[in-house]
């Protein structure tokens, strides 16, 4: 069960060679050796029992072996670098994903095998939390919940933990917890800070993601151990213990969940954010407990394909979809925080990236940010956000979706800028309107340069 993604890499063009080269043709995935580094862009490859030249953007190396995949598009077959392997060990100030090549020219979406497997199987944590709550919230003695094993119920219980009050989503010391918890680190190795006390404000929680962009991976602030869990760490032990209770059904179950709930757009680089509303269990009160069992697998299973896109959506190597905007020129971070609210849970999506742009006047030099956020929490409905924010300076736009919630937000402006006063910034401008956030424009990129 893949839980890491391989980054893809850069696209190579073939000419239309059906009949000349009948060993490549579409869907195949191959290793390529690359035998030598040629004139104008040109590399020869050994792929599939043949050597051929093709024109790429990738930086490959002679003797080097990279597994391919072959797509067809237009009556030409492409190649695409799906599976390179990461140096063991990095040049000094070259940081993990600054080793992978540039790819500034991908025309059209190259996903590998693993990759569509996890857009496959991707759901909602929705769902899932709703469950959660029902087994673990409901005794079953009351007969609103079935009964389920301890360590399954452990499992969910501690899954649980990661929910953050609505009411707490706007302190920024819950903010950096839940960006450090949200599983995107998962892989990362963290370390503690000196015992000091922590600072916890806006303006301090961009200055460890400032550490963060030049190549570390964000640590607590001082004072704070390492978490000892993350979400991803209890959705691995809650599956552990969903098979666990399954028994000998496990290993044919694992391998073929099906789909549950409701389609969610999957987290992509180039999309602006989207929160979930929360949502109704699907686990009936009267639900044999190995059905249960079940759909907690299907819904966890999901949990963690989504995760694991996430993790990819916070790298510089996804690759952009036809219609989605460009893919931002500084990688970021992307993640997803369940909020509680009135007994129910929703998914508030996050995205943290640098922003270098514009600065204010007045405003302080260094490193600005863009955060933008989606919820979907009643009685409010979506709402959306972009934060801009250079030294003490923030811009603040808002999109509500509901007529009513602009209204309320429209007449809330006059508090907003004391409230960011006590977070020691600057308001530039506050925009609030009706409706939702302009989707991204379509992509700008030149296509490869085919082979004539």
């Amino acid at each position: 069960m893949a839980e890491q993604v391989t980054p893809v890499g850069a696209i190579t063009a073939l000419p239309n060679t059906r009949g000349q080269i009948p060993a490549l043709t579409a869907g195949l995935v191959a290793d390529a050796r690359v035998l030598a580094l040629m004139d104008s862009g040109m590399v020869r490859l050994a792929i599939a029992g043949r050597v051929i030249e093709v024109a790429t953007s990738a930086q490959l190396t002679p003797g080097q072996t990279v597994r391919m995949l072959v797509e067809e598009e237009g009556g030409a077959l492409k190649l695409s670098v799906v599976e390179r392997a990461v140096p063991q060990s990095l040049p000094p100030g070259e940081t993990a994903r600054s080793a992978w090549p540039a790819t500034d020219t991908v025309p059209v979406p190259v996903l590998s095998r693993a990759l569509s497997g996890l857009m496959a199987r991707q759901a909602g944590l929705a769902p899932l939390f709703a469950d959660l709550a029902r087994i673990v919230e409901e005794p079953p003695s009351g007969g609103r919940a079935p009964a389920l094993p301890a360590g399954v119920i452990a499992a969910a219980a501690a899954v649980l933990e990661f929910r953050v009050q609505a009411a707490d989503a706007g302190d920024p010391a819950q903010i950096l917890a839940s960006f450090l918890r949200s599983g995107v680190f998962h892989e990362a190795a963290q370390r503690p800070g000196p015992a000091n006390q922590p600072e916890t404000t806006l303006r301090s929680l961009m200055a460890l993601l400032t550490q963060a962009a030049d190549g570390t991976a964000p640590t607590p602030p001082p004072g704070e151990p390492a978490p000892p869990a993350d979400l991803k760490s209890a959705l691995i032990n809650l599956r552990s213990a969903l098979l666990a209770a399954l028994g000998e059904d496990a290993p044919r179950l694992s391998a073929s969940v099906p789909a549950t709930g409701e389609a969610v757009r999957p987290p992509r680089q180039g999309t602006i954010p989207h929160g979930q509303p929360a949502a109704a269990p699907l686990i009936a009160a009267d639900a044999p407990p190995r059905d249960a069992l079940r759909t907690l697998l299907a819904e966890t299973e999901g949990a963690l394909a989504r995760l694991s896109l996430t993790q990819l959506a916070s790298t510089d190597a996804e690759p952009i979809l036809p219609g989605r905007g460009e893919a931002p020129t500084q990688p970021g971070w992307t993640f997803e925080v369940p909020l509680a609210a009135e007994g129910r849970t929703s998914i508030a999506q996050i995205e943290i990236r640098p922003d270098d742009g514009h600065t204010p006047a007045g405003a302080e030099p260094g490193r600005g940010w863009s955060i933008r956020f989606s919820i979907d929490v009643e009685p409010v409905g979506p709402v959306h956000a972009l934060l801009t924010l250079k030294g003490a300076n923030l811009a603040v736009s808002l999109w509500a979706e509901r007529p009513a919630t602009a209204e309320l937000l429209q007449a809330g402006e006059g508090g907003f800028a004391a409230a960011l006063a006590e977070q020691e910034l600057t308001l530039d401008r506050l925009l609030v309107r009706n409706g939702r956030p302009d989707a991204p424009p379509p992509p700008t990129r030149h296509l490869v340069d085919r082979v004539t």
